[in-house]
C-alpha cells in the first residue's frame, strides 16, 4: 500500500485509524473483550470465511484515492522487447523523487530517450499539462484551458510513438493551427517527478551513474557501455585475420539473452590495419562506421595492385607534398588521430579517399560475399580518373589555403583580435592533417569555395575590422553552439550524419555573410540551422 503512495504521488490515500476501528468493530461482536475469548471466537468465525477480518486495498484506501493499476503505472517498460524495471518515489527534493527506470550499461547506447519521455500513462496527463503550461505566454494562451487541450492532444496520439513534444505540438496546430516551435518547449522548467529520472547498472547490477539526461548519460558513459557490451556478447560470429570477403553473409543483427536481459548486437567489419576482423558492436551506428572502415580495407587489400599503380601515379604529387607539409595538425574536434603530415600519408590519404569515393557510395547493402564481389566490378573503372579528380580538387585547396595563411601572417598584430581568433578555429577544421580522407568528398569539393570566402574576408578586415566583426557574430554563436554540442553529446549523434550537416551549413553561412558573390551550395539562413539543431535533439525526458 506504500507503493500506491509512492505511484500516485499522493500521502493521504489511506484511511485514517478510526476507518480501520470501524471495520473490526463491524465484524467482532462487542462482548468479546479478552485476548483468549477473541482467540476463541475467530477460529470459529474464520471456519465460514477465512478472510473475515482481512483488510483488503479497498478498504484501505480512501473513497476518493486515484486509481493505481498495472496498466496506468507499470512495474516495467517494455522496450525493443526487453524490460526495464520501475521504481516509484514520493519523496519530494530527493534526486530520485519521481520514476527511476533501470538500464544495464550494455544497453546504454542502444536506447533512444524518445520512449521514455512518455513516463507511464499514470502520469502522462500531469506532464502534457506542465509542458504546455511551460510554453511562452504568446503561445500559451492558444491553448487554455490547458487540461482540456492535454485531454483532446492525448485522445489522438499514440503514446510511446515517437518524440513527446513533437507528438503535441502536431496535435495542437491540428487544432488551432498554432505552430509550437521546438525550442519553445521548456522541460527544465518541469517538477523533477515528470522528467524520468535514468539508473545506469553494470554487468553485476551494481549501481554506476543516475540522472534524467539519457543523452548526457550515454555521452558520458559511452566507453563503459562498450566494455560491458563486450563483456556480455556472443562471440560465434567473431572472425580475424580476413583480408578478403571470404565469409558468407554479414547479418545486420544479432539477438542473445544474458540472464534475463534480452540484448542485440551489431556485426561489423573491423580495420586491424593488414587484415580486418568480424565483431559484434553495441549500436547500429558503430556498426556501420566501423563496417565502412572495414569494407575500405578489404577493397585495398583486394587492389593491391592498382594501389600500387595510383601511389607511382599521382599527378602533381610533388607540389601537393610541399603545400601539405605546412599544414597544421588536426583541431581537437575533428573526428582523426592522424597526426603524422608526411608525403607517405598524403598519397595513402589521397588514395583511400578515391576509393572511398568510387567505392563506399554504392556500399549501403553490402551484406555477402556476392554483394562484394559486384561492388568490385563497378567501382573499378572510375579509379584511376577519381583519384586525379581529388588530386586536382586537393591542390586546388592548398594553394587556397596557402594564399589564407600567407594573408593571415600579415595581420598579426592586427586589432581584430575576436576575428582573427575566429578565423583561426575556421582554418583548424577545415584543412588539418588527414583532412583529404576525413571528410567526405561531397563536402571536400567545397573547400576552394569555403577558402576563398575566407581570402576575401581577410582582404576587408583590415580596412573595415568593425563590419567584420559584427558579420562574425552573427555566424559565431552557430559556431561555438555547434563546438559545445560536439562535446556534449554522445558519439552516435556526434557523428551522425544530420550532426555533420550543421557543420556544413556554417560554413555555407560564411560565405554567404563574408563573400556572398561566391554563391551557396543551396539556400541557407539562421533560421535553416536552428531549425536543424532542433530537429536533431533535445528530447523532453
Amino acid at each position: 500500500l506504500e507503493e500506491l503512495e509512492h505511484k500516485s504521488r499522493r500521502a493521504d490515500i489511506l484511511v485514517d485509524d478510526a476507518r480501520i476501528g470501524e471495520f473490526y468493530a463491524q465484524r467482532v461482536p462487542t462482548h468479546i473483550v479478552q485476548g483468549s475469548r477473541f482467540e476463541n471466537w475467530r477460529r470459529e468465525a474464520e471456519k465460514g470465511d477465512p478472510h473475515l477480518l482481512f483488510l483488503t486495498a479497498q478498504i484501505l484506501c480512501r473513497d476518493d484515492a486515484p486509481a493505481v493499476d498495472e496498466i496506468r503505472f507499470p512495474n516495467a517498460l517494455i522496450i525493443n522487447p526487453q524490460q526495464f524495471p520501475l521504481r516509484y518515489l514520493l519523496e519530494p527534493g530527493d534526486e530520485f523523487d519521481g520514476i527511476t527506470v533501470t538500464i544495464p550499461a550494455a544497453m546504454l547506447n542502444q536506447l533512444s530517450p524518445q520512449p521514455f519521455e512518455w513516463l507511464v500513462p499514470g502520469l502522462l496527463r500531469e506532464k502534457v499539462i506542465a509542458l504546455m503550461r511551460s510554453l511562452p505566454k504568446s503561445l500559451r494562451r492558444h491553448f487554455v484551458p490547458a487540461p482540456e487541450f492535454a485531454d483532446a492532444c492525448l485522445s489522438a496520439m499514440a503514446p510511446g510513438e515517437g518524440q513527446l513534444v513533437a507528438q503535441i505540438a502536431a496535435q495542437l496546430r491540428r487544432m488551432t493551427g498554432v505552430d509550437v516551435p521546438a525550442n519553445a518547449w521548456r522541460p527544465q522548467q518541469l517538477p523533477p517527478h515528470l522528467r524520468m529520472n535514468f539508473q545506469i547498472v553494470d554487468a553485476e547490477l551494481e549501481p554506476v551513474a543516475h540522472g534524467r539526461d539519457l543523452e548526457a548519460l550515454r555521452g558520458a558513459y559511452a566507453k563503459h557501455g562498450e566494455h560491458t557490451f563486450e563483456l556480455l556478447r556472443v562471440r560465434d560470429i567473431d572472425k580475424d585475420g580476413l583480408v578478403d570477403w571470404t565469409f558468407d553473409e554479414l547479418p545486420p543483427e544479432v539477438e542473445f539473452s544474458r540472464g534475463e536481459m534480452r540484448l542485440k548486437g551489431y556485426p561489423a567489419l573491423i580495420d586491424e590495419g593488414q587484415t580486418v576482423s568480424v565483431r559484434l558492436l553495441d549500436s547500429p551506428e558503430k556498426a556501420e562506421r566501423a563496417t565502412r572502415a572495414g569494407l575500405l580495407r578489404l577493397l585495398l587489400l583486394n587492389f593491391s595492385r592498382d594501389v600500387k599503380y595510383l601511389r607511382r601515379n599521382l599527378p602533381n604529387i610533388q607540389n601537393l607534398c610541399l603545400l601539405y607539409a605546412s599544414v597544421s595538425a588536426p583541431a581537437q574536434h575533428a573526428d582523426t588521430d592522424r597526426k603524422d603530415g608526411g608525403c607517405d600519408a598524403l598519397k595513402q590519404d589521397i588514395i583511400e579517399a578515391a576509393f572511398a569515393r568510387c567505392f563506399l557510395s554504392r556500399a549501403d547493402s553490402i551484406r555477402n560475399r556476392g554483394d562484394f564481389k559486384r561492388l568490385q566490378e563497378e567501382g573499378k573503372p572510375e579509379l584511376v580518373a577519381t583519384t586525379n579528380t581529388i588530386c586536382e580538387l586537393v591542390l586546388r585547396t592548398l594553394k587556397h589555403h596557402h594564399a589564407v595563411m600567407a594573408k593571415r601572417r600579415e595581420l598579426i598584430d592586427h586589432a581584430a583580435e575576436e576575428s582573427l581568433q575566429d578565423i583561426d578555429s575556421q582554418l583548424r577544421h577545415l584543412v588539418y592533417k588527414g583532412f583529404v580522407l576525413q571528410i567526405e568528398y561531397d563536402h571536400l569539393q567545397h573547400l576552394p569555395r569555403y577558402l576563398r570566402a575566407l581570402e576575401q574576408r581577410l582582404a576587408k578586415l583590415e580596412s573595415a575590422p568593425g563590419k567584420d566583426a559584427k558579420r562574425m557574430r552573427e555566424v559565431a554563436r552557430w559556431w561555438q553552439r555547434y563546438l559545445e554540442s560536439a562535446k556534449s553529446q554522445a558519439g552516435d549523434i556526434r557523428t551522425s550524419p544530420e550532426f555533420e550537416a550543421i557543420r556544413w551549413m556554417i560554413e555555407e553561412l560564411r560565405v554567404a555573410t563574408f563573400a556572398q558573390n561566391l554563391g551557396t551550395a543551396y539556400p541557407i539562413s539562421a533560421k535553416r540551422i536552428e531549425a536543424r539543431f532542433q530537429a536533431l535533439s533535445f528530447s523532453v525526458s
